[in-house]
């Protein structure tokens, strides 16, 4: 199953698995609610999150991107109960996610072999928001990283890490771009390796480097 919040990487990734003729179907979600707090600000993030989680303006929001190539079910709020009773339906083996937030015990646990994610660093060094920022500037290499999800922001079991070349005269938006296109190959090789019986092992991460914080570029 592949988990999306419907933005341009899950569109690729879902275009890559159909024509790789693999089975698979599409739940997308829209990003949890703001964290609560006592405040002006968050009753209008409340309110503009809801407003923005409604199926027919997201529609609207989305319309000018590539279609998914199969029908794709929303399910709400990453996290929410809507999802979790999709998911708890539909039994899936593993779960494929590629962008919609932070997911909780109970949404990972819905996945009976796992859920998957490519992470735009190598792990455990480059962790959190901005990876490829965050690995330039404490001089590690940049790569993807597939693992399986946990409780943690990106601590659960390295499958497969993968190298990404740059040359000296690359601009900031063309590594972004190639990392893209790197993690949806990651996660394409994960599908395929499935589909012809494969397993995929991972390794625990021995130790848990600091969460990268948001970076203005």
């Amino acid at each position: 199953m592949l988990l999306t919040a419907g933005y341009s990487n899950g569109r690729r990734l879902a275009r890559a698995l159909y024509n790789a003729k693999i089975k698979f179907e599409i739940v997308t979600i829209c990003h949890d609610l703001p964290r609560k707090k006592a405040s002006l600000k968050y009753v209008f993030k409340f309110i503009y999150a809801h407003i923005k989680s409604i199926s027919f303006i997201r529609d609207f929001a989305f319309r000018n991107r590539v279609p998914y190539p199969i029908a794709a079910q929303y399910a709400g709020f990453c996290n929410g109960k809507r999802l979790i009773r999709i998911l708890q339906n539909k039994k899936p083996a593993y779960i494929f996610m590629m962008g919609g937030g932070i997911l909780n015990e109970e949404v990972i646990k819905c996945a009976s072999k796992g859920v998957l994610n490519a992470h735009p660093g190598l792990l455990p060094w480059i962790r959190g928001t901005n990876a490829i920022i965050a690995s330039i500037l404490n001089n590690v290499a940049v790569g993807v990283t597939l693992h399986y999800i946990d409780k943690g922001i990106d601590t659960g079991p390295v499958i497969e890490r993968y190298l990404q070349p740059i040359g000296d005269k690359n601009t900031l938006e063309e590594i972004k771009l190639a990392s893209d296109h790197l993690s949806i190959l990651a996660m394409l090789n994960a599908a395929l390796i499935l589909d012809n019986g494969g397993e995929l092992k991972g390794t625990v991460q021995s130790k848990k480097y600091p969460i990268n914080k948001k970076n203005k570029e």
